[in-house]
C-alpha cells in the first residue's frame, strides 16, 4: 500500500504520543573524506532544533580506504549523539544491514552523505513513519519539484523507475533510488532477514518486499540538489540494479499465488 503526500510543513507537536519516538539516522559512506564532516555538522545542527523525537547519528563506513574512518571516529568523539562503525567489506546494503540490525530505535532513517534531499523533510518522514508504522520516502520525480542533478543521473533514475514499473506493474513506488528513507522498526524486524542484496539494490529490494507484504509506503514530494560526481560507478551500478530487479521478479513470480507472509516466514526458517 502506497500513498502520496505533498509539502514539508509539519508540526511534530501534534503527534499524540505517550513516549518520545527514538530515531537512528544512518549515513552509509564509502571514501567520503571530502564531505563527511560538513554533512554531519550540518545534520547535527539541524537535529539539535528537533524536540519531538530522540535521535542519534550513525556513520556507517563500508570498505573506506581514505580518511573517512579517521574523520568518522573524530566526529563520534566530538559529538555525544554521533556514533561510528567501519566494516572492511564494501557495500552500502551491507552497512545498512548492520546498522538496521543493531539499532534499537523505533525508526531507522538513512540518508546519503551528500544530503541532496532537503533535510527539513526529515521530521515529516519520521512523523508519518511513526504514525502509520510505515516506510516513508521522498519523491524527487513528483510534479512541480525543484531538481538539480547531472543529466546522466536524472536519466538513470527515470529509466530505472520505468523498468521497475514494467517488471512490477502493480507497484506504486515512484522514486526507488532516492537516498533518504525512514523505516519503522516493525517492518525491519519482519523483512530485514529476507533482503538478499548487500549493495545498491538493497533498499529497492526492501521496498518491493514491504509493498508485497502489505506494509504502508508513504511518498512525499521533495526538492533535490545533487551536482557532485560522487563515488558511484554508474555503469556497474546500473548493471547491478538491473540484475537485482530480474532476480526479484523471478523470486516473486515463484510465489505469485502464495501468501507473502508465509513465503517470508519460510525463507527465514530456511
Amino acid at each position: 500500500m502506497c500513498a502520496e503526500h505533498h509539502g514539508t510543513g509539519v508540526d511534530m507537536a501534534i503527534i499524540d504520543q505517550k513516549e518520545i519516538p527514538t530515531v537512528d539516522i544512518i549515513i552509509p559512506v564509502y571514501n567520503e573524506e571530502q564531505i563527511l564532516k560538513q554533512a554531519v555538522d550540518k545534520l547535527h545542527n539541524f537535529l539539535l532544533m528537533q524536540k519531538y523525537f530522540e535521535w542519534r547519528i550513525v556513520i556507517a563506513s563500508n570498505g573506506s580506504t581514505d580518511r573517512t574512518n579517521e574523520i568518522g571516529i573524530n566526529l563520534s568523539r566530538n559529538y555525544s549523539r554521533v556514533s561510528f562503525f567501519h566494516i572492511t567489506k564494501k557495500g552500502r546494503g551491507r552497512a545498512l544491514r548492520k546498522a538496521f540490525g543493531e539499532s534499537k530505535a523505533l525508526i531507522c532513517l538513512y540518508t546519503d552523505v551528500d544530503l541532496s534531499v532537503d533535510i527539513h523533510l526529515l521530521p515529516v518522514l519520521i512523523r508519518y513513519a511513526v504514525e502509520h508504522g510505515a516506510i516513508t520516502m521522498p519523491n524527487r520525480l513528483a510534479p512541480r519539484v525543484y531538481m538539480k542533478r547531472p543529466l546522466n543521473r536524472v536519466l538513470f533514475s527515470r529509466i530505472y523507475n520505468v523498468l521497475i514499473k514494467f517488471l512490477f506493474p502493480t507497484t506504486t513506488i515512484k522514486d526507488a533510488q532516492v537516498g533518504m528513507k525512514a523505516i519503522h522498526r516493525n517492518i525491519l524486524e519482519a523483512l530485514l532477514k529476507n533482503v538478499k542484496n548487500d549493495n545498491f539494490f538493497f533498499d529497492t529490494e526492501l521496498l518491493l518486499l514491504a509493498e508485497r507484504a502489505g506494509y504502508p509506503i508513504i511518498q512525499i514530494s521533495a526538492d533535490c540538489c545533487d551536482m557532485r560526481a560522487g563515488n558511484v560507478r554508474l555503469v556497474s551500478c546500473i548493471l547491478e540494479e538491473f540484475i537485482g530487479l530480474i532476480k526479484m521478479r523471478i523470486r516473486l513470480m515463484q510465489h505469485k499465488n502464495v501468501n507473502t507472509s508465509k513465503v517470508l516466514a519460510r525463507e527465514n526458517s530456511g
